[in-house]
């Protein structure tokens, strides 16, 4: 018998004695062709440890003990700001003690790819099946009871919403969404928002708030009586305008029969008046939630393999009003420098680089990667190109402005210094001609844009999907709309029966793609509702 692949799993948290029942079930859900090893660290107050466990991802899994104190600030952070993805992790809650579950279902669960696991006794087997299947390990000794169901369901994928004003709304998400396209959301915090249709006007992948794919600016809209759309453009329409639209030109409406066009003002006008009476409705939320306006935290990347950012801050880095945005190379993030709308960019070279040998490393080879496209990003956006620091570089300013073909250069001949980055913030901030700056920023007090992952900047894009059968423990669906592995979303089967799950599988499947999620975050008594259902007999 050969040797067993070794399955490394860090859990980073207090529980030790739950670690060894895990090691004592894993018996009953691997092969005698795996063998999970376990690694303990324990939390500490900055969770730089966890930082480095992360960066490094020295492991198949990472377990969470959710009871860290700040845990939900950093996962926050580490997530948010440093981008991770194609990260198996997995949050550990008790429902007997974590309040906070709810809110981490969107704030972190959703959003950053991960998925919450109990850990209450009995719970155990479910979560040590859910780490089999996260890892993608076959396993044909333990599987739950799975109810086929083909039909077709929603599944509401998360997204953020930028701003919404009387006349638009501006959202980010992986999720594709294509110029005139029509496309349904709904906004978690404000359940009447008045509108769920909207219509796509600008879609863009540059300079996003979030770490999204796309962001959509896109007009109100609503199905009338006759199941047609009506765009909210066509309100400042007059008769004979909106006729010569619906009905090609005026040759046509002289033509057309005038019971016909009675009927087709009629609807007009009624469609007019409700789209006017949605838009008093989003007018008053404008106004209610005028507190709610962006705050203008400055955008700063750093790019730094040791990433001691974290290391040398004085607090920790969620603390400061500012937006710091970690990636350890540009290697794999490059879209980063589209996507990111950082103001600052803050590359730190490891060891010192002579002038002279400069030109023949490997980092200029970076940097002139790097500034070309912040140039050509700033060209293409009409924005002041970003200011690029480089550490432990000692250049002639001039010089190195001609190499890299870039003129808003900041060399800097020492190592990367948290103290020496916030300070350069500072002067930063004071350059009146740098108000606008690249990164989004809201002025219009006609509009609302909700602060920095707050609960009315959650919401949904949904979509339709063809499920083939679910278990308690995961589902399985087709569908055209891309969703990335890992990613997190919420499915609803019926009104009572909702659930989170994590995509951990997808194939290719004709048109389609054929998708495996974890179900994940239930508390007892929703799974005694989904257990019901699942185990129902068919009418």
């Amino acid at each position: 018998m050969g040797s067993k692949k070794v399955i490394e799993v860090v859990y980073y948290g207090f529980d030790e004695r739950l670690v060894s029942i895990i090691e004592q079930e894993k018996e009953n859900i691997l092969d005698e062709s795996y063998d999970l090893h376990f690694h303990v660290i324990a939390p500490e107050s900055h969770h730089n440890m966890l930082c480095d466990l992360i960066l490094e991802g020295n492991f198949d899994l990472l377990m969470v003990d959710m009871y860290a104190p700040e845990i939900d600030s950093a996962l926050r952070t580490l997530f948010f700001e440093l981008n991770v993805k194609n990260t198996n992790i997995v949050g550990l809650w008790n429902q007997l003690e974590n309040v906070k579950l709810e809110s981490w279902r969107y704030e972190l669960g959703i959003k950053t790819h991960f998925c919450y696991l109990q850990t209450q006794k009995s719970s155990i087997a479910d979560l040590s099946l859910s780490i089999v299947k996260i890892l993608g390990i076959n396993n044909d000794k333990h599987e739950f009871f799975s109810k086929n169901i083909n039909s077709e369901l929603e599944v509401l994928l998360p997204l953020r919403i930028n701003y919404f004003s009387f006349d638009e709304i501006q959202v980010e998400t992986d999720v594709p969404v294509y110029l005139n396209e029509t496309f349904k959301i709904t906004i978690n915090g404000l359940a009447d928002f008045p509108f769920q249709d909207f219509f796509a006007t600008d879609v863009r992948t540059t300079n996003l708030r979030y770490p999204a794919t796309y962001q959509i600016t896109a007009q109100y809209a609503f199905y009338d009586k006759y199941d047609l759309l009506y765009f909210s453009d066509k309100d400042d329409l007059e008769d004979l305008e909106f006729l010569e639209k619906e009905l090609g030109n005026s040759v046509t409406i002289e033509n057309a029969n005038e019971e016909l066009i009675r009927e087709i003002l009629a609807e007009f006008h009624e469609n007019k008046n409700r789209s006017y009476e949605k838009r008093n409705v989003i007018k008053r939320l404008v106004k209610n939630y005028s507190e709610g306006i962006s705050d203008q935290g400055l955008r700063i990347l750093v790019i730094d393999r040791n990433f001691t950012v974290y290391k040398n801050a004085k607090k920790m880095v969620w603390l400061y009003p500012y937006k710091f945005l970690l990636v350890s190379t540009l290697e794999d993030n490059l879209n980063i420098l589209n996507t990111s709308g950082a103001e600052i960019v803050s590359f730190v070279i490891e060891e010192p680089i002579p002038a002279q040998s400069f030109m023949e490393s490997e980092e200029f080879v970076q940097l002139r990667v790097m500034c070309s496209r912040l140039k050509n990003n700033a060209i293409s956006n009409q924005t002041p190109e970003p200011l690029v620091v480089i550490y432990n570089l000692t250049h002639d300013i001039n010089e190195l402005r001609k190499i890299l073909d870039y003129s808003n250069l900041n060399p800097v001949g020492q190592e990367y210094s948290f103290d020496h980055q916030i300070s350069l913030v500072r002067e930063f901030v004071q350059e009146k001609e740098r108000t606008r700056g690249v990164a989004y920023k809201s002025v219009d007090l006609g509009r609302v844009a909700p602060k920095y992952h707050s609960e009315i900047s959650h919401g949904f894009i949904i979509k339709e999907i063809d499920v083939d059968s679910i278990s308690e423990n995961e589902v399985n669906f087709k569908s055209r709309v891309f969703i990335e592995k890992y990613a997190s979303c919420l499915f609803r089967i019926t009104e009572e029966i909702q659930f989170f799950a994590t995509i951990v599988d997808v194939k290719k499947d004709n048109k389609n793609r054929a998708y495996r999620a974890l179900i994940h975050s239930l508390g007892e008594v929703e799974k005694q509702v989904l257990r019901k259902y699942i185990f129902a007999k068919e009418e």
